[in-house]
């Protein structure tokens, strides 16, 4: 494979988001397609990108240029990284004449649960707004849902300096548990929690009959015994622990898989290194008997790769997907988008990823909430 030229594409895609892609054209004239967005440090984004770019259209075989590169600790270009591997797959994939998902040798899922992140497109953030957010998803079939209710709560509070904050998140919960019925509902924490919290937390959790809580305190080494901790009291209630969803390469997961510190982990393809880094990981989970469900609350390109990287692992669990955030998750893609229906995403079988942006309506796009 040769590469021939590299672009890197950026799209301010609402008021919350901005989204970073790149397109790989080889000498052939197919075009694979990769995601890079982060949410913060843009600018150096574009540096990197361009940086590999360089290094990429010299390489004589492109993944293996990627590979062998040293392993960085740096979430930017961990990112980058992971993008430019992604649209390499993709072109992979494409001159064998198959889907991403079947270039891997796992057991093929043919069908994929997914849940509804209603958060980003929750700008009401009262309890009916909330409600109002998970009926809309219902109404477009969606079967499970997450919600981020703990605004502004902050891991080293009190409890009594929590607690008005938490009566409101408490609020949010039962607001939409009320209108979902006893469809899954899971809640993510974003780190804001102590074991204080937690426990109060954890009390109201099982009354609103919660299938996991995400990310509940910081995931560095001064939290592994907290957060085995917070594993085992909610497994006693019959909720599920989950998190991990920035974590880099396979060792910044292995000390948490180490001491059993989660049920369910969260991988990002735009994260992870690479598409074999992503295998590599679900594969060691597997053997620590921990389920995968993929982080992926961003653009059109990461949710297709991690519906095609999900689509080749036996212990997936369930895919997260962002819901109604922006118009442009449809807008600016042309091809076989793998969309859910009644709550599942049936696997894709187009060559390749089976989608690529539509650079025109691209360029024209402008976010209504902007």
């Amino acid at each position: 494979m040769h590469i021939v030229k590299v672009e890197p594409v950026t799209l301010r895609a609402s008021r919350r988001s901005t989204w970073s892609f790149v397109e790989i054209t080889d000498s052939d004239g197919r075009v694979g397609v990769g995601e890079t967005t982060v949410h913060r440090d843009i600018d150096q984004m574009d540096a990197h990108a361009r940086r590999l770019a360089e290094g990429l259209m010299q390489a004589a075989d492109p993944i293996a240029y990627l590979d062998a590169i040293p392993d960085p600790d740096d979430f930017i270009d961990v990112t980058a990284r992971s993008g430019f591997n992604q649209a390499l797959v993709d072109l992979s994939a494409q001159r064998a004449g198959c889907p991403i998902w079947k270039l891997h040798t796992g057991a093929p899922q043919e069908c994929l649960p997914v849940y509804a992140n209603i958060n980003r497109r929750t700008h009401d953030r009262s309890p009916e707004g909330f409600a109002s957010s998970a009926a809309e998803a219902a109404a477009q079939g969606m079967t499970a849902f997450k919600i981020a209710p703990f605004d502004d709560v902050k891991s080293g509070m009190s409890l009594a300096e929590a607690r008005p904050l938490l009566d409101t998140a408490f609020a949010r919960i039962f607001a939409v548990r009320k209108k979902i019925g006893d469809a899954r509902l899971m809640i993510d924490c974003h780190w804001r929690l102590n074991p204080d919290i937690f426990r109060l937390v954890l009390g109201k959790a099982e009354r609103a009959m919660l299938f996991w809580i995400e990310c509940p305190y910081p995931e560095d080494a001064d939290w592994y015994d907290a957060i085995r901790n917070a594993r085992r009291d909610a497994n006693a209630r019959g909720i599920l622990l989950a998190g991990l969803e920035l974590k880099l390469w396979e060792p910044g997961f292995k000390p948490f898989l180490d001491r059993e510190c989660y049920d369910v982990l969260m991988p990002d393809v735009k994260h992870v290194g690479s598409y074999e880094r992503f295998y590599g990981l679900a594969r060691a989970a597997k053997r620590y008997g921990a389920m995968i469900a993929p982080h992926n609350p961003t653009g059109p390109i990461s949710h297709a790769h991690s519906v095609m990287a999900s689509s080749a692992i036996e212990n997936f669990l369930i895919l997260e997907m962002q819901f109604d955030e922006t118009r442009a998750f449809a807008d600016i893609v042309d091809g076989s988008s793998p969309m859910p229906a009644a709550g599942m995403i049936t696997r894709v079988d187009a060559p390749g990823l089976g989608l690529r942006l539509n650079r025109a309506r691209l360029a024209d796009f402008v976010a209504d909430d902007i």
